[in-house]
C-alpha cells in the first residue's frame, strides 16, 4: 500500500503500529517510500521527490507513542553495528 509504514514487534508476530505518511502533521511531497532506514527506535524514510522524514517510537510502560518530523538537512545515525546517511537534494 502506498504511503503505509508497518511496525512490527520484535518476534514479527503482529502490527503493532501503522503510520500513514497522508495523515502525518506536515506537508510531504511525495507519498510513494523510495527507502527506509532504521536504528534502535528510530527511523528515516524517504519519498520518490526527496522528502525526508524521521519517526521515531517511544514507549512509557504499556503505550506506545509515534513522533515524526521533516528532515530537511543531513542526518546521520550510528549504532553499534550500523552506520547510515541520507542526504537531502532539492527538486526542481
Amino acid at each position: 500500500m502506498k504511503g503505509q509504514i508497518f511496525i512490527w514487534d520484535e518476534y514479527l508476530l503482529k502490527c503493532g503500529s501503522t503510520i500513514e505518511l497522508s495523515q502525518l502533521p506536515f506537508k510531504i511531497l511525495s507519498s510513494y517510500v523510495v527507502s527506509l532506514d532504521y536504528n534502535q527506535r528510530r527511523v528515516l524514510v524517504c519519498t520518490m521527490y526527496g522528502d525526508v522524514v524521521e519517526v521515531i517510537l517511544t514507549e512509557a510502560g504499556s503505550s506506545k507513542n509515534i513522533k515524526a518530523q521533516r528532515i530537511n538537512t543531513v542526518v546521520r545515525m550510528t549504532a553499534r553495528n550500523n552506520k547510515a546517511l541520507t542526504i537531502l537534494s532539492q527538486v526542481e
